[in-house]
């Protein structure tokens, strides 16, 4: 009996864990999806500068990315 009740709880903990696994992996690999598609549809990025002109004008500088893929 408590053989039993032992290989069932081994067994759910087995399959537990690796529903918990493939969901945390699908997770990492759509963030990385995310990540890609975001340079390629933007290839630029923003300069961590500000030009201040005027006190009511911000200006953000836009350099190219360079294509690592």
């Amino acid at each position: 009996m408590y053989t039993e009740l032992g290989d069932t709880i081994r067994a759910e903990k087995q399959t537990l864990y690796y529903e918990i696994f493939e969901n945390m992996r699908q997770k990492f690999f759509i963030m990385i999806d995310i990540v890609k598609i975001k340079r390629k549809l933007l290839e630029l990025f923003i300069s961590e500068e500000l030009k201040m002109n005027a006190e009511d004008k911000v200006q953000f500088v836009f350099k190219k990315q360079v294509q690592l893929i």
